[in-house]
């Protein structure tokens, strides 16, 4: 119905797994590299998980469209199957016939098709998607193909896709034989708020769109609350707000369009009713606000209700405190008990400001904080974005006095300043392993995590000082991390074997330095090379697969860092 009002050659938020129009975020482009690395070094088993609705059909779909005719595929997407369906239907995939209802039958043609394929030099490939759903059975019988190889190379590779429950099944005892040959593994998250608003431009350019429509920032952030960045989600919403500003002849997507989008799909917004605290993110700057707001009218009616009581006229009103979030574990990291923490104007130990009346450090507070607000420090840096002006904070924290501009990006603010930046999704513990400062994603905001106070995470966020209990900030956090570090080069997303370049001979001589690799700085990832990375992981308790994508590089940083380097903790 809107797609000729909005110049659309189709419509572009449907629910098919089409590859045209998939989105590349930074996760997407990793998942594909890991799935081609897998396939193309013949690693046997390939993991990859995520949640509902995050792209994992669609990716599956790019895939296939990426190997080309040199590699047979078969593309099974249903997974109530029997032993013996699973096999007919991977036989019937690859030949384009039936050969037998037998399982010997079926295996025995298999393996005829295989030997085949490897006298002409094709790579021939499975994806079982949803796998979440087969049986113990079924699992078992997909472990045993793996057995169909020659003495040197995989004969078959076996693509896993499922929901995250999968893991869970095979770290059962009876799942363990499959578990560990599982080689290549990776977990596709959800699109940042910034991916939100790419994700919906490209869909709509790829449907066509020729201008003559446009989504407020506050639509955008609307969007990303309720979907939480799952792609699925976004779609839904967006082919309804689409439709509603349709009937509105509405050009221009704002906030109430977006709310009434969300009305209409009433069964999604009920089951999203908890999103604000998982995806929203309430941020302690918006805390602080409310608190100093109510600070300022509790002064003021009690000075209103006192006026002429010379008892009251003298006497002092304590600072207003927010009390911590319980403490908590979170993945083996132990939070302390509950502590009463103001979570505004929060200064280090030591800084010797003095007290102030609450009235007027609550005013002058809640002045700053309004002024924030409003995009008005006084300064000429309000009108930055605030991941700019994060990552400035960030780059004084190594000593470098940046002056950024209007049109710096976050990776050009780094690099003009002699740096190179690092994008990661991750847990805090693994955050505080790496012991590195770094600008984190906090409820479309950005926080500079600085260090860390005993059980407290000391961050900054727009000229303040936050204190937040680590249990609390944990929650917090979208889980997407920005750390920094000097004197690396430019590196490709993924370095793995039969890679070649300097990102590799720089690898190596890291790797050299830390005592995991003693080979040639040849600067091509060899054995050797990828067995000392996958030493590097298992010490830093990551998943050892011999792969250089983000963490492991954080983690080789954090190892190489020298005394002078900014750290979490001293």
């Amino acid at each position: 119905m809107y797609t000729d009002f909005y110049g659309l050659n189709e419509m572009p938020f449907s629910l098919t797994p089409d590859s045209r129009f998939l989105f590349f975020s930074a996760a997407h482009k990793e998942a594909l590299g890991h799935l081609l690395y897998g396939i193309r070094e013949r690693k046997g088993f390939i993991l990859i998980t995520g949640e509902i609705g995050t792209g994992k059909t669609t990716l599956c779909r790019a895939l296939l469209n990426e190997l080309g005719p040199a590699t047979a595929s078969a593309f099974i997407m249903n997974t109530f199957l029997t032993e013996t369906e699973l096999l007919m239907n991977i036989v019937y995939d690859l030949t384009a016939e039936s050969a037998g209802r037998t399982k010997k039958e079926l295996i025995d043609s298999l393996n005829g098709f295989l030997l085949g394929s490897k006298s002409e030099g094709r790579n021939v490939v499975i994806l079982i998607d949803e796998c979440q759903n087969l049986s113990p059975e079924v699992m078992e019988q997909i472990r045993m193909l793996s057995n169909l190889e020659t003495e040197r190379d995989k004969l078959l590779q076996i693509v896993l896709v499922g929901q995250p429950e999968v893991r869970d099944s095979l770290a059962m005892p009876r799942m363990s034989q499959l578990d560990q040959r599982i080689a290549v593994r990776y977990h596709l998250r959800p699109l940042t708020r910034k991916e939100t608003g790419e994700y919906i431009r490209h869909r709509l350019s790829v449907a066509g769109l020729r201008g003559g429509l446009d989504f407020s920032r506050r639509a955008l952030d609307d969007i990303f609350r309720f979907s939480g960045g799952t792609p699925r989600l976004i779609n839904i919403l967006c082919d309804r707000i689409l439709l509603i500003g349709y009937v509105d002849n509405a050009r221009r997507i704002g906030r109430g369009i977006v709310r009434r989008a969300r009305a209409e799909l009433d069964g999604l917004s009920r089951r999203r009713e908890r999103v604000p605290f998982l995806s929203m993110r309430i941020s302690p700057m918006r805390i602080a606000r409310v608190t100093l707001v109510a600070a300022v009218v509790f002064a003021g009616l009690l000075g209103w209700a006192n006026r002429e009581s010379p008892r009251v006229g003298g006497g002092r009103v304590e600072p207003v405190a927010v009390a911590g979030a319980a403490g908590a574990v979170r993945d083996g990291l132990e939070m302390a008990a509950p502590r009463e923490t103001v979570l505004s104007g929060v200064k280090r130990p030591g800084s010797g400001v003095q007290e102030e009346t609450a009235s007027s450090e609550a005013a002058a507070a809640a002045s700053s904080v309004e002024k924030k607000e409003a995009g008005g420090d006084g300064e000429g840096t309000a009108s930055l974005p605030p991941e700019i002006l994060a990552t400035e904070q960030l780059l004084r924290l190594w000593g470098y006095d940046v002056k950024p501009s209007r049109t710096d990006s976050l990776e050009g603010l780094v690099r003009r300043s002699g740096f190179r930046a690092v994008a990661t999704w991750a847990e805090l513990p693994f955050i505080l392993r790496v012991n590195l400062p770094c600008v984190m994603e906090v409820g479309g905001g950005y926080y500079v995590l600085e260090g860390i106070d005993g059980a407290a995470a000391v961050c900054w966020s727009g000229d303040e000082e936050l204190s937040i209990p680590l249990g609390e900030l944990a929650g917090l956090w979208d889980g997407r991390a920005f750390i920094v570090n000097r004197h690396v080069s430019s590196y490709d997303p993924l370095l793995h074997r039969t890679m070649r370049g300097s990102d590799v001979l720089e690898t190596q001589e890291g790797l050299g330095k830390l005592k995991y690799y003693s080979g040639g700085m040849t600067g091509c990832f060899d054995e050797a090379t990828e067995n000392a990375v996958r030493k590097l992981q298992m010490h830093f308790g990551l998943n050892a697969d011999g792969i250089v994508g983000p963490e492991t590089r954080l983690a080789m940083w954090s190892m190489l860092a020298g005394a002078k380097t900014p750290r979490l903790s001293r």
